[in-house]
C-alpha cells in the first residue's frame, strides 16, 4: 500500500468519477484505475461502487475513509515535522558557523593590535 494509492481513492470518491479524479491528480484514467483496483486488492475489499450514473464510495470504503484519511494526515505532519526539524538543524549549523567565524576573526584582530 502506498500512500498515493490513499490519495487517489478519496479523490475518486470525492470527486465521484475517475475522469475527473485522474484530472485534479495529473494522471491517465487507466493509471489511476489501476492503483485504485490495487489497492482494493490488497485490501481485500471494493472501495468503491462503480456504475453508469458515476463512482461512489462502497459502504466498507466509507467505513475505511477516516483512517484512510488519518493515515494521510499523519503523514503530512512527518513530512512538516521533518521540514521544520530540518530547518531548524539549518539555522543552527549557520549560527554556529557564524559565531565560529566571527570568534576567529575576533581572535585575528586581537593579534592584529598585538602586533602592532
Amino acid at each position: 500500500m502506498r500512500l498515493e494509492q490513499l490519495e487517489y481513492l478519496l479523490t475518486v470518491a470525492r470527486s465521484g468519477s475517475f475522469k475527473r479524479a485522474a484530472e485534479l491528480l495529473h494522471l491517465s484514467q487507466p493509471a489511476l484505475s489501476e492503483n485504485v483496483r490495487r489497492l482494493e486488492v490488497e485490501l481485500g475489499v471494493e472501495l468503491l461502487d462503480r456504475g453508469p450514473d458515476g463512482t461512489k464510495i462502497s459502504p466498507e470504503g466509507r467505513e475505511l475513509m477516516p483512517m484512510m484519511t488519518e493515515i494521510l494526515d499523519a503523514a503530512s505532519r512527518l513530512k512538516q515535522g521533518a521540514a521544520s526539524a530540518d530547518q531548524s538543524h539549518r539555522m543552527t549549523r549557520a549560527t554556529y558557523r557564524r559565531a565560529g567565524r566571527t570568534a576567529e576573526s575576533g581572535r585575528a584582530h586581537e593579534a592584529f593590535t598585538r602586533s602592532g
